[in-house]
This record gives C-alpha cells, sequence and structure tokens, in this order.
C-alpha cells in the first residue's frame, strides 16, 4: 500500500478533471442528493459510462430504479450491500453500478474497472482478476477499501484516486482508450 501511496503522492498531477466529468459528477451529486435517482437520472449516467444502446437499459422500469438506488444509497458504509442493489437491475455490471456510486458519492466511492483494477494488479494489492475482466462484487469491496485508505491518506476523494488508477494503466499500456 505503500508504494502506492508514494507514487501517487508524487505523480499526483497525471489526473485531470474534465469540464465534461466534473458535469457528471455534478450531475450525479446534484440527482443523489434526494436520495434516489429517477430511470432518465440513471440512464444519463450509464450512458456516459459505457455508451451501450440504451435498449439495454429499458428494462429497467422506474420504479426499480428508484428502489435500488434508494436501498443503495443508504447503504454508504456497506460498499457490497450498496452495490448488490444496483447490480440486481438488470443488465447492469459491477463496472456499470460502481460508476454509478462514484458519480453519486465520489468521496466514499470509485468506479472499478479493468484498467484501475490492472493497476492495483500490479502494485500486488489484489490477487485475483489479474486482466481485470470479470469484476465481481467482491473486488469492488476489496477496491472500495483501497480507495477509501488511500483517499483518507491523501485527502483526496475515493473517485479521484479510481480516475488516478485508471489514467496509471493507460499510461503504462502506451494507449488511451
Amino acid at each position: 500500500m505503500e508504494d502506492l501511496i508514494n507514487e501517487i503522492s508524487t505523480k499526483s498531477t497525471i489526473v485531470e478533471i474534465d469540464d465534461q466529468h466534473r458535469a457528471v459528477l455534478d450531475f450525479g451529486q446534484h440527482s443523489a442528493a434526494k436520495g434516489y435517482l429517477t430511470w432518465r437520472e440513471l440512464t444519463h449516467l450509464l450512458d456516459y459510462q459505457s455508451h451501450r444502446p440504451l435498449r439495454h437499459w429499458r428494462r429497467f422500469d422506474e420504479e426499480q430504479v428508484v428502489e435500488a438506488t434508494r436501498a443503495a444509497f443508504s447503504r454508504r458504509d456497506e460498499p457490497a450491500k450498496a452495490l448488490a442493489h444496483l447490480h440486481a437491475l438488470p443488465g447492469l455490471a459491477v463496472p456499470a453500478a460502481s460508476a454509478v456510486l462514484a458519480w453519486t458519492d465520489p468521496d466514499h466511492y470509485g468506479a472499478i474497472d479493468q484498467h484501475a483494477w490492472r493497476t492495483l494488479h500490479r502494485f500486488g494489492l489484489v490477487q485475483s482478476c489479474a486482466p481485470g475482466a470479470g469484476l465481481r462484487q467482491q473486488d469492488f469491496v476489496t477496491f472500495t477499501d483501497i480507495c477509501r485508505t488511500v483517499s483518507t491518506r491523501l485527502d483526496r476523494p475515493a473517485h479521484w484516486v479510481d480516475l488516478w488508477l485508471d489514467t496509471r494503466a493507460r499510461m503504462e499500456n502506451g494507449r488511451w482508450h
């Protein structure tokens, strides 16, 4: 963990939050302030995250979305349960569900993805899913614990830590996706 914290401390400028990302964060936090998201709000966040066709999320109905997001947002201190409520929506994978949590509560959650996971693997902080494919709910709990530990030590939001991990992996691979 110390190696990761030291590297983040010395290379913190690799994270840039552009205007579009800032707008999504502002939208997510503002929308979640009422304690839940509507279908339209959720699909707006998901569209930014994955750009999958809207048909993938037409299976959600308004009541499901409100119920799932309300339950998830009430579990801030229980990442596994928060994620499980969102992941229960049809077709909503762990990375997408974690992104919703990160955009609505960036101080406490990071968005897990294969790039950030590979960085943690390279630092020896995680053992499973070396390439970052097939991330599970338990992986999200581990990821959240690491992001929260680093964020506390460096006085940064957990979502900023996930952005750093993601950026570091992309830079290491020599390409941007």
